[in-house]
């Protein structure tokens, strides 16, 4: 078991859950980090740094060292962060121009993982795709965490953080094909539906995309859609054709009905129900490659349907 200096320190530099000095006490902030690190890998919750919270960011932080050495850095992948794999990360930020400070947060992880993708390139300043704007929300959050994954009564995943997680791969997809984009929610927490369409319709955003997934055992895409909307079932068919293509998801069907998201919106808008989280089906999304190829599929669907006008 590591020590509590080291425990702080790996708390500090994988995603900054640790604020405090690294003195080697258990107080409050150290709780409080592994709490928090803890609820985001789920983990009982109890502050208390037991084996398999200590398995679990060992085995976090040897991602990160692995990611570092694919990048050329020659690391001892033991799951520690020492000096070496901080300084490894500050060179990798500088090279990437992210924030240098050592800590793996977001924008560092993103680019340790080839979000950044080499073959859809650098989009031209104004190209055609530049004067549109895609507004994506994630479903649910916070208290609303919409599907669950279990095993033996323990949740094991969430949708809304497979939501937010597929939607900020979508966006970032999106981005380097050229087109604004934007995001009802970046964290987990609470939005009200009205308030997500709200924020699409005062920044005029030409199509709504709400990804989410599904439920009830069964297998295969759904996309939700407005009855009255002709452009926003055609927008579907373009994503539908692209994710059956794309990763060789069954299709379900197609639902018009009055939904918050599809009805509120101003714009053409759909609801995507990518999977079903209680079932085999899962599995198209159970790592973080397989949601980034779901998000890259959803963006090419986009895309295709803005090439159609």
């Amino acid at each position: 078991m590591l020590n509590v200096k080291q425990v702080q320190t790996n708390l500090k530099y994988y995603y900054g859950y640790y604020k405090g000095n690294i003195d080697g006490k258990i107080n409050k902030e150290t709780i409080d980090a592994i709490k928090i690190f803890q609820k985001l890998n789920g983990l009982n919750v109890d502050g208390i740094y037991g084996k398999k919270t200590n398995d679990k960011l060992i085995e976090k932080i040897k991602v990160v060292q692995t990611l570092l050495n694919k990048k050329g850095f020659k690391l001892l992948v033991n799951g520690i962060i020492d000096n070496n794999t901080i300084q490894a990360i500050k060179i990798f930020q500088k090279k990437n121009k992210i924030k240098v400070d050592g800590i793996v947060g977001e924008n560092t992880m993103r680019a340790l993982q080839g979000i950044i993708l080499n073959n859809v390139g650098k989009p031209e300043p104004n190209n055609k795709y530049s004067k549109y704007l895609i507004y994506i929300n994630p479903g649910h959050g916070g208290v609303d965490y919409g599907a669950v994954r279990k095993s033996a009564g323990k949740i094991l995943a969430k949708e809304s953080d497979m939501n937010l997680s597929v939607s900020k791969y979508l966006m970032e997809y999106l981005k380097q094909m050229g087109f604004k984009t934007a995001i009802t929610r970046t964290g987990d927490y609470y939005m009200s539906l009205a308030d997500r369409a709200k924020k699409a319709n005062n920044a005029k955003a030409d199509l709504y995309v709400s990804v989410h997934f599904n439920a009830g055992g069964g297998d295969g895409l759904e996309l939700i859609v407005n009855p009255s909307s002709s452009k926003g079932y055609k927008l579907a068919t373009y994503l539908k054709n692209s994710v059956v293509k794309e990763i060789g998801q069954n299709f379900r069907r197609y639902i018009k009905r009055d939904d918050a998201d599809v009805t509120y919106s101003k714009m053409p808008a759909v609801i995507i129900e990518g999977c079903f989280m209680d079932s085999a089906d899962f599995y198209l999304i159970n790592t973080i490659s397989k949601r980034q190829k779901l998000a890259m599929a959803y963006a090419k669907g986009i895309k295709s349907y803005i090439d159609s006008l």
